[in-house]
Parts: C-alpha cells; sequence; structure tokens
C-alpha cells in the first residue's frame, strides 16, 4: 500500500455561502471568508496493472467510405 499527503486549505465565505480550496493560507481582509486547514492522506493499494486488450473490425466498404469523406 502507498499513500500521500495533501495539505491545503478550504475557505468559506460566511456571507455569500461560497467555498474555494486553496494550497497556500489565504491573504485577505474579508471578515467573511473562514480557512480551515485540511492535512488529508490517501492510502491506495498497490493492484496488479490491469490492461485492456482488444481488436476492431469494420467492413471494407465502411473503410473505403471513411476513405472518401476524409479527401
Amino acid at each position: 500500500m502507498f499513500g500521500k499527503n495533501f495539505n491545503f486549505f478550504v475557505v468559506i465565505n460566511w456571507n455569500t455561502k461560497g467555498v474555494k480550496v486553496m494550497k497556500k493560507i489565504p491573504k485577505t481582509d474579508n471578515p467573511f471568508e473562514i480557512p480551515i486547514e485540511i492535512k488529508l492522506r490517501v492510502n491506495v493499494p498497490k493492484r496488479p496493472r490491469i490492461v485492456a486488450e482488444g481488436e476492431v473490425t469494420i467492413s471494407a466498404h465502411k473503410a473505403e467510405e471513411m476513405f472518401l469523406k476524409s479527401l
């Protein structure tokens, strides 16, 4: 399992009910903005690599039609 740490701020504007996400602490004089510091660790389990393989076959008529439209 591996993880990453995320540090950011959620800024809530009490007056407008707006929400912003910022990486650094906001520098504002707005008394209605409330910065909330968030420290989040996301753990993701290691899993085998998944590879999707497939094949698509189109008819000769469709290939010819696509070729003619590209000209």
